[in-house]
């Protein structure tokens, strides 16, 4: 495998961030230089296009820049841009058919639950080209599991903000209980090239 690579969709928008804060005088071009590998000081200077692959590098260094300004390495401020990102993303033409084959159905079981998280797992191939995601029900834990594989060059960052997007996208397409609140995914890293997110059963059935 090659140099793992993200769509241009992820990494449009934090460039431009990046290259706001210059503009704005939040940071100075030594401060990016200090930061930024020459790669992605060079991504900078070009017209960045949403249908082509870049370097993960690019992006995740551009993300970790966003967080630290804008964030202050809060974890909370990743979730929610993840989660704005979901929804500006999936609300848009473009990507509005995968958010309609997500959408809860009358239907519910764990097979459906499946089917839907499915979903996730072709919008993940669109933006990463090294990344496996794979559905799963724990039936031990009784929880739906969604398994990211190979993504040691996820950083922390990363994780968090899939996080929020994942909590995002169940926001537009669950059909919970009222009373349990909103839909979290929990998360947890058990080695560097596997990252688990998961949800208790019951609370995606919305049966409490």
């Amino acid at each position: 495998m090659g140099e793992p690579r993200v769509k241009g969709t992820l990494l449009q928008g934090v460039a431009a961030t990046v290259q706001g804060y210059v503009e704005q005088g939040a940071l100075s071009v030594e401060d990016l230089e200090a930061r930024l590998s020459a790669e992605t000081l060079s991504l900078l200077e070009q017209k960045l296009l949403i249908i082509r692959w870049y370097p993960v590098v690019a992006y995740r260094e551009l993300l970790d820049v966003v967080w630290e300004v804008d964030g202050r390495r809060r974890p909370e401020f990743l979730l929610q841009l993840g989660e704005a990102a979901a929804k500006g993303l999936l609300m848009s033409d473009t990507y509005r058919s995968f958010l309609d084959s997500a959408r809860a159905s009358e239907h519910r079981s764990v097979d459906e639950l499946l089917r839907r998280a499915r979903v996730t797992i072709r919008l993940t191939d669109m933006f990463y080209d090294f990344v496996r995601v794979s559905a799963h029900y724990d039936d031990q834990w009784h929880r739906l599991e969604l398994i990211y594989d190979e993504v040691e060059p996820f950083s922390e960052a990363m994780v968090l903000a899939t996080q929020g997007f994942l909590n995002g996208l169940l926001d537009l397409v669950a059909d919970p209980n009222p009373d349990l609140g909103p839909l979290l995914w929990k998360m947890e890293r058990p080695e560097p090239a596997r990252v688990i997110f998961s949800q208790d059963i019951d609370n995606l059935l919305g049966i409490g």
